[in-house]
């Protein structure tokens, strides 16, 4: 089978797989996921989150996805709205999903991230003449 008949999530994993079997000490991923259902799109982060582990690879992700962000990464750098500059550093210090302080500190993660956000879209929007 030729890789253009695969499905997207198929291609996608695919991909993966090539970009991790050549052993890169760093793996640039720019929204690899935005393309898939989120179905597809929640086994890849696994995966990845999976492999980069087992692998102790160092990925640097570009997403606009806050979930998935915090999710995969163990710190997140904040871009302005533009000039692109780097915002905020946030290092992610999650417990382990199992726990019970798990859903608490995502949320405050999450909404410290959401309110420099906000900031920036609403930024990028009061030039276009609207504001969130």
């Amino acid at each position: 089978m030729y890789p253009r008949h695969l499905s997207g999530g198929m291609q996608q994993r695919v991909g993966l797989a090539r970009a991790f079997a050549v052993q890169p000490r760093l793996l640039l991923m720019d929204e690899p996921f935005g393309a898939l259902d989120a179905q597809s799109a929640e086994i890849l982060r696994e995966e990845v989150r999976s492999l980069v582990e087992r692998e102790r690879r160092t990925v640097v992700f570009v997403t606009p996805n806050l979930d998935e962000a915090l999710q995969l990464s163990s710190r997140i750098l904040l871009m302005s709205a533009g000039p692109s500059t780097i915002r905020d550093d946030v290092l992610v210090e999650l417990p382990s999903s199992e726990s019970t302080e798990y859903s608490i500190r995502y949320d405050e993660y999450r909404t410290n991230l959401w309110s420099h956000l906000r900031d920036e879209v609403n930024v990028t929007r009061a030039g276009e003449g609207a504001e969130l």
